[in-house]
């Protein structure tokens, strides 16, 4: 059964007013300035390349500047729902039941139809205890672009098992001994792999840490650390200058908040081969069993995907960019189908 319905809008944000104070013009010069800023990421090849593929001017034309700042709102997302849970274990009447089996993160305008969701889950050779996180819809990119790096596909959204929220929920204590002290070898394997992450600081976020903060934390601290607006927007050393989709494909994948490894079927070798990624290679651990965007559709077929808009025909498991006309008559027509049965 569903316990619990979380909203986030920008009233959770850590600049709540930033679609108010954050001008058309102030936004196509942070989109323009953080494309000359993949140099301060040049430790991090998979940071600058995403970088490069920022919004663009004419992307942006089309946007209101909110958009931008419902970039971070993922990361505030995951910040408010951990505190709530946490809450909720340090209660001792609750702690038994307070975390759900599985967490769905999705966009308002999404489709999520839940019984195959119930299906899909009970699919899975672990129960929820066992950190599984899987995308509606999942973005690999090519390895020719120079990374090897897989995101969710925004609102076709997340699913994590109880595993991975409690990953989430961790505490961290990455400058003493305690991550490797731990009496469980899983749970000190996570904590001082997340360390490990941490000092790579692939995506800045190392200076937004405090000892003892969990990933969610983390997460939401990263966001909160600067606004899109004022004088230092842009002057930190690691400006925040990522989509939304990215940066939960970031901590998701590289800090292992997912103990589920994937294998991935690329469609050609050659790739491998032709370049050194020995060094950047993040083992993709968020599953596309629901959906893939790659160029090799007959390998990796797209599923859910493109159930997108007007494309949300009747049986489908998920679909986004609907209307809440759409979302009420697709509701409709499968409870009559569901009576039929």
């Amino acid at each position: 059964s569903i316990r619990y319905f979380f909203g986030v809008t920008e009233d959770d944000d850590a600049y709540p007013d930033c679609d108010l104070r954050l001008t058309m013009d102030a936004m196509i010069h942070y989109s323009e300035t953080c494309t000359s800023s993949r140099r301060k990421y040049r430790h991090s090849p998979i940071a600058s390349s995403t970088m490069n593929h920022f919004a663009k001017n004419e992307y942006l034309k089309s946007k209101k500047p909110g958009w931008l700042c419902a970039q971070k709102r993922p990361l505030y997302a995951f910040g408010k729902l951990i505190r709530f849970y946490r809450k909720l274990l340090n209660d001792e009447e609750n702690a038994d039941s307070s975390l759900p089996d599985y967490m769905i993160l999705v966009d308002d305008d999404s489709y999520y139809n839940m019984d195959l969701f119930q299906q899909f889950v009970k699919s899975w050779e672990e129960d929820s205890s066992f950190p599984r996180i899987e995308a509606g819809c999942l973005i690999k990119q090519p390895l020719h672009v120079g990374t090897n790096f897989s995101h969710p596909f925004g609102g076709f959204g997340l699913i994590l098992s109880r595993g991975a929220i409690q990953n989430l929920m961790r505490p961290l204590h990455c400058n003493s001994n305690t991550a490797a002290s731990s009496s469980i070898e899983e749970t000190s394997s996570f904590l001082n792999h997340a360390c490990q992450q941490l000092r790579l600081n692939w995506f800045g976020e190392a200076s937004a840490f405090r000892e003892g903060m969990s990933v969610s934390d983390l997460m939401d601290a990263h966001a909160s650390r600067e606004a899109y607006y004022g004088s230092d927007a842009l002057s930190t050393s690691f400006p925040f200058c990522f989509h939304s989709d990215w940066i939960l494909g970031h901590y998701m994948n590289h800090y292992h908040i997912s103990s589920h490894v994937t294998e991935f079927k690329e469609p050609d070798p050659f790739y491998v081969k032709a370049y050194d990624y020995h060094r950047y290679m993040p083992t993709i651990r968020m599953g596309w069993s629901l959906g893939i965007l790659y160029e090799n559709k007959k390998k990796n077929p797209p599923r859910n995907c493109y159930n997108d808009g007007e494309k949300c025909p009747v049986g489908s498991q998920i679909c986004h960019h609907l209307t809440t006309k759409q979302l009420k008559d697709i509701y409709d027509t499968e409870q009559r189908i569901s009576k039929k049965r």
